[in-house]
């Protein structure tokens, strides 16, 4: 028997379109059909062939296969063939990317002799289903291809899970993207700028790169009319329409740390952050409202403490008329207490040391250079740097009234010499005389710090005794 010359096809790739394709989907697989001719003649019996894709006419890269037929294990059976005529069903599966592919067929006698290869190669050629696919009728289908690229050329939309696409792409189910990027969209003004919803470094991102128009814009979380909810900043600050509610920690790092801007979008904003290691709530802006100051309210809109733009500070009241504004009422949240956690009164000042030259004292009054005047629970006492001072009271007139009994650390002196002088550091601040014997006092006077005893005509032996009333007082 001679061997096999040619391979002659009727239909490279007759797809068997009657009743298979119409009940089901389209399958990968396709109908190779051909004619085999031995010696010239017509073949018949059965043959063994191997059918490769290789990406050239001759020589070229094996694209997929053998496929072999030829009875052997885990292979199909040996081709039958009838008056030169075969059929067989090829199935290379994934092996048709749209890069052109050419089929390789090796025949023989069923088990005799070697293989012989059948020239030249077939190029695979598309079936209608995949020119339309591809291409649509006349070349205007859904699908293009540019290179290694294939597009979307229609003007309507395409669905994936849905017959009914109402956008360019619509995916009814999950989306899955593996990459930094994820899934990235870019602005239609600038492609160098890119918002992108993705993973680095094992932490869930969404990000704004590029260098392009709006790149540095930040990001902004909308309402429907394109309102803004919330603006992140390039620079790192964050703007909320309305309140925030947050169950946590909010950290903020930067001048502005967290800020609430003026709900009518004016220029005012009240920020409470870091300044020069020192925290600070501040208020910012040149609008009118940044002047009204600092309001810290209870419920019902009620003012507990208001700090105003000229530094004056208001407890119990949001108009204080000086420095510091205590007024009290009958609500407890209207008083202040400092170092007490339950005021008695609309200002109570708590706790504290005892007074001494060097410290001590519950208010104290004055510089920091210990030159002041400190009250404790029951002594006020003036200090001048570690030391006492003088402590004035009506320095410039008027009465200093005292309800009760005053300890001027008193004391009585006397003398016989007629002269009762006291002590130094203290003063004068009454006395008198007696005589004994025949005279009278003719005069009682204070005089140098002392007082001073004079008797009148004497007859006899006369005792004169001065007695002065001295007390630390100036």
């Amino acid at each position: 028997m001679q061997a096999p010359t040619r391979i002659a096809r009727c239909g490279m790739l007759c797809m068997l379109i009657a009743g298979r394709l119409c009940a089901a989907p389209i399958e990968s697989s396709f109908i190779y059909q051909g004619q085999l001719k031995d010696g010239g003649m017509p073949a018949n019996g059965n043959y063994d062939m191997r059918f490769s894709l290789y990406d050239a006419a001759s020589s070229g890269v094996l694209a997929a296969g053998p496929l072999v037929f030829d009875g052997g294990p885990g292979n199909a059976a040996a081709v039958s063939v009838g008056n030169g005529l075969f059929s067989v069903e090829l199935e290379f599966e994934d092996s048709f990317d749209g890069n052109a592919v050419w089929l390789h067929v090796d025949v023989r006698p069923h088990g005799t002799g070697s293989y012989t290869p059948l020239t030249p190669r077939q190029p695979l050629t598309p079936v209608p289903f995949a020119l339309y696919a591809l291409d649509g009728p006349g070349g205007a289908g859904p699908w293009t291809v540019a290179g290694a690229n294939i597009h979307n050329t229609n003007a309507a939309n395409v669905g994936i899970g849905t017959n009914n696409p109402a956008a360019p792409l619509h995916v009814m189910g999950d989306i899955r993207t593996d990459g930094d990027f994820g899934i990235a969209a870019y602005n239609p003004n600038d492609p160098t700028s890119v918002a992108a919803l993705g993973w680095f470094n094992d932490v869930a991102r969404i990000r704004i790169g590029g260098n392009g128009v709006g790149a540095s814009a930040g990001l902004d979380i909308q309402k429907t009319g394109d309102r803004s909810l919330m603006r992140i900043y390039d620079s790192g600050d964050v703007w909320f329409r309305g309140g925030l509610d947050v169950t946590g920690n909010v950290g903020a790092n930067g001048v502005d740390g967290v800020f609430a801007r003026h709900p009518a979008g004016l220029e005012a904003a009240v920020h409470l952050s870091w300044y020069d290691d020192t925290a600070r709530i501040r208020i910012g802006g040149n609008d009118y409202p940044a002047y009204n100051g600092l309001d810290i309210q209870a419920v019902g809109n009620r003012s507990l403490m208001r700090i105003t733009n000229a530094g004056d500070v208001g407890i119990g009241t949001s108009d204080p008329a000086n420095r510091l504004s205590v007024v009290g009422s009958a609500n407890i949240s209207s008083r202040l207490g400092v170092g007490l956690s339950n005021p008695l009164a609309p200002l109570h000042v708590g706790g504290g040391g005892d007074v001494s030259p060097s410290g001590g004292g519950a208010i104290v009054v004055g510089g920091t250079d210990l030159t002041n005047v400190a009250i404790d629970s029951n002594e006020i006492m003036a200090r001048n740097n570690g030391a006492t001072s003088t402590l004035f009271l009506n320095a410039e007139g008027g009465d200093v009234v005292f309800g009760g009994a005053i300890d001027i650390n008193y004391q009585t002196v006397s003398s016989s010499s007629g002269v009762a002088a006291c002590p130094a550091n203290t003063k004068v601040i009454g006395g008198g005389c007696h005589i004994s014997g025949d005279a009278e006092v003719r005069e009682s006077y204070p005089a140098s710090n002392a007082w001073h005893c004079a008797a009148g005509d004497q007859s006899g032996f006369v005792i004169l005794t001065a007695y002065a009333i001295c007390a630390s007082v100036k």
